[in-house]
C-alpha cells in the first residue's frame, strides 16, 4: 500500500494494476479495512491509467454494496 501510495505515478501501469488486483484479494479475505483500501484507491484515482480507473471504480461501487447488504454502514458511506 505505501509503494502505491508513493510511487504510483512513475510505477508500470501493468504493475499498478497487479498490486491493486492483490490488495483486493487481500480486502475479500477481511485482512485489510475497507476503509482503509478505499481511501488508498481514491487517491489513485489520479493517475492517467484509464483501465485502473475503471477496475478501482467498480471495486469501490461492488465493496460499498456489500457492506451496505446487511445494514448501513455510515462510516463507510462517508
Amino acid at each position: 500500500m505505501a509503494l502505491l501510495e508513493q510511487h504510483a505515478d512513475i510505477l508500470d501501469a501493468e504493475l499498478r494494476q497487479v498490486l491493486c488486483r492483490a490488495l483486493i484479494l487481500v480486502r475479500n479475505r477481511g485482512l485489510i479495512q475497507s476503509s482503509t483500501l478505499l481511501a488508498l484507491f481514491f487517491k489513485l484515482f489520479k493517475c492517467p491509467d484509464k483501465p485502473l480507473r475503471e477496475m478501482l471504480y467498480k471495486h469501490i461501487v461492488s465493496d460499498i454494496k456489500r457492506l451496505n447488504a446487511k445494514h448501513k454502514n455510515n462510516e463507510v458511506n462517508k
